[in-house]
């Protein structure tokens, strides 16, 4: 939550039932203090992602994309760090 603030985590499930033990993360992307028409606070991926500091690119340099290499690095540092 630190890290994402402007994504929140309403689910997580850790599935040890296939041979890779894998995580299903799934939240909610916000953006507070939005100055278009309607509410203050507002679901919307790309200005969540915005707001965390990754603009679009190409296609396949989407915000989601960079966010997510984003945190495949992060998650390879906690990794090393604790002798994964």
């Amino acid at each position: 939550q630190k890290r994402n603030p402007t994504l929140r985590v309403f689910n997580c499930y850790l599935h040890l039932d296939e041979a890779t033990p894998h995580l299903h993360i799934d939240f909610v992307p916000y953006v507070s203090n939005w100055k278009g028409k309607g509410m203050d606070t507002r679901v919307s991926l790309k200005q969540a992602m915005k707001s965390l500091g990754f603009e679009g690119g190409s296609k396949r340099d989407t915000e989601l994309n960079q966010w997510i290499n984003h945190e495949k690095e992060v998650l390879a540092e906690v990794m090393e760090r604790n002798g994964i």
